[in-house]
């Protein structure tokens, strides 16, 4: 309906928008408000600068405006580089990227970029100096919840300077240099900083290589006092800040830090948290709340605070790669759950409705053979069955007093297609314990159907030979096809190196010979579809590649990939279903090389 009307009729937007923070009609609502045109910007522009709208959908509508075009979202995205909101930043840079991409003829004046490079480097300089001001004094910091959580802030901060530094350079070239220096050998390490290095020219050079070189450490810290126009801190003046850091997830850290070693001469900071920080930053005050609580001694067998169900499930083996601020949000959109001993949780057969994190305790697994296993906290049951959409295969049973918490299916569905990292992380997590075998990282032979890939109108079909596709719709067949870039194929020219980032390659046209030390060289011919599970892990094929006869190919970049994926949510949890059945096939006895050759 709100198709047919159109935009003249605003009774439809506001829901519209609603439902770019939810799962199953995010990608619909999208489509929906770009069919508007131009005159929907306006509105997005508002929704995007509006600090009292959902955080979640702000951060949807950066990619909005880059679907749209025009210089109007141009200027939206260039307005939004200086929000508080890092993750907000980090969307409106993409959108940018791709703004550009689709139109050069945009563009995105020079001086706003270096501007905002220069703010982003900041933010880095001054959480260095405020982590190994922690760690300096504080000897077991280094394994602390804050300390991780400053170190998360760091890493996002140089995906955005590297992504800013792509806008004023070149994409690709900044895109892979970034990879050599963060996983090349040494001497290719050393090329690409030396690129960077005459790449860069004025304050950014200044400010960005200290940070991209292989600078020591203590030099590093030593040169972002010397930006900042600080000096080293102590424990408790470094703490004193962190604790009222405008970002609630540091601001929390931090005081659970204070709360879990008794650092109580900072009792005074954590009452005017308690007193006047924002209602909304519920995480923040409720941390403070109980740091104050335990000081006192009237800590009592009530819910536990957020940032304890963080600090406990940080530890797991599912989450221990996600980003604090990923597990905080998982936090606090859960439900605390205590059982007593020889409770039954959860029943075999029973819909798979959320996910549940054991905090305390021990729950034993019993499956239909009536076989039985004890898992002690810190874990997660019910996870698989959640992904891939099943019925629970084991009923779960409390063998003493166990504190866990909840989160719906649902929500942590659409936590994980809003949050490209998340996703990324989470294929990573999956694809490594799915490589079971050392053949795993062998390219799917070309089992394709060449008549396929000569088919113009049906240039999505050869993705479906791919085994992790097999499940995918045709719609979401022909989102992949959208994003992808067409490669010529000139007969004995390199495709790419062993070391090259990953991405999905399918031959349209001609053969691409692929060779690795200690393998047997492979021939892919038309129709052949590779490289999907190493860009979804996000880790180097260790194949080259090699055109043997002219043709054509098509290339999807990992980052272009997640974009379909966070889309089509059913599209990812079909290939998530598709990895842990291979995984499952890998651990059964008796299985031949064909069974995980499908994974790369």
């Amino acid at each position: 309906s709100a198709r047919s009307m159109g935009a003249a009729d605003g009774l439809f937007v506001p829901g519209l928008l609603s439902l770019l923070g939810q799962r199953v009609h995010k990608a619909e609502a999208r489509e929906t408000l770009i069919g508007f045109g131009e005159s929907i910007v306006p509105v997005l522009t508002h929704v995007l600068r509006d600090e009292h709208e959902h955080l979640w959908i702000r951060r949807h509508v950066p990619s909005t405006l880059a679907a749209l075009g025009g210089p109007r979202a141009m200027t939206a995205l260039v307005d939004s580089l200086n929000e508080s909101d890092g993750f907000l930043r980090y969307k409106a840079i993409r959108a940018i990227e791709k703004l550009r991409r689709d139109d050069p003829s945009l563009a995105c004046p020079r001086q706003v970029l270096e501007s905002a490079v220069v703010r982003e480097t900041s933010r880095y300089y001054n959480g260095l100096t405020l982590q190994q001001n922690l760690l300096r004094h504080a000897l077991d910091g280094g394994d602390s919840l804050l300390a991780q959580a400053l170190a998360d802030k760091l890493r996002r901060a140089v995906d955005r300077i590297y992504c800013l530094l792509g806008l004023l350079y070149h994409v690709d070239d900044v895109a892979a240099a970034r990879y050599t220096i963060e996983q090349g050998q040494t001497r290719r390490r050393a090329a690409a900083v030396e690129y960077l290095d005459n790449l860069l020219g004025g304050v950014v050079r200044r400010r960005v290589m200290p940070i991209l070189d292989d600078t020591p450490l203590a030099e590093k810290v030593r040169h972002a006092n010397l930006v900042l126009k600080s000096r080293p801190r102590d424990l408790e003046d470094t703490l004193a800040q962190l604790v009222h850091d405008d970002d609630p997830v540091i601001a929390a850290s931090a005081i659970h830090f204070v709360g879990r070693r008794g650092l109580w001469s900072l009792a005074d900071d954590l009452e005017y948290v308690l007193k006047h920080r924002a209602a909304g930053d519920r995480s923040v005050v409720e941390t403070a709340a109980w740091a104050l609580a335990t000081r006192r001694g009237e800590v009592s067998d009530q819910s536990l605070p957020v940032v304890e169900i963080v600090d406990h499930i940080r530890l797991t083996p599912l989450f221990s790669s996600l980003s604090i601020d990923e597990l905080f949000r998982i936090a606090e959109s859960g439900e605390e759950v205590r059982y007593p001993a020889a409770d039954i949780a959860y029943r075999t057969g029973e819909p798979a409705e959320d996910v549940f994190f054991l905090i305390d305790g021990t729950l034993e697994l019993i499956d239909d053979s009536r076989a039985a296993r004890a898992v002690a906290a810190p874990a997660v049951v019910n996870f698989e069955e959640v992904l891939q959409g099943t019925q629970l295969r084991s009923t779960v049973r409390s063998m003493n007093r166990t504190i866990g918490f909840r989160i719906a299916s649902t929500a942590f569905l659409t936590m994980v297609s809003d949050n490209v990292l998340m996703a990324q992380r989470l294929f990573q997590l999956l694809l490594t314990e799915a490589r079971l075998g050392a053949s795993a990282g062998l390219p799917s032979p070309a089992t394709a159907d060449p008549r396929l890939a000569s088919a113009a109108a049906d240039i999505a079909s050869p993705f479906r030979q791919e085994p992790l596709l097999a499940g995918a719709t045709a719609t979401q067949l022909l989102a992949l096809a959208a994003v992808a870039t067409e490669l010529p194929l000139v007969a004995g020219t390199g495709l790419f190196e062993a070391d090259a980032p990953p991405a999905i390659y399918q031959v349209l046209q001609g053969q691409v010979r692929i060779e690795s030390p200690g393998q047997a060289p492979m021939l892919l011919s038309a129709g052949a579809t590779f490289g999907l599970a190493d860009t979804l892990a996000g880790t180097p094929s260790a194949w080259r590649a090699l055109a043997a006869t002219s043709g054509q190919a098509l290339r999807i970049d990992r980052e272009r990939l997640f974009e379909v994926l966070a889309d089509h949510v059913d599209l990812m949890q079909s290939v998530l279903t598709s990895i842990l059945a291979l995984r499952d096939r890998e651990a059964s006895p008796g299985q031949g090389r064909s069974e995980h050759a499908s994974l790369a």
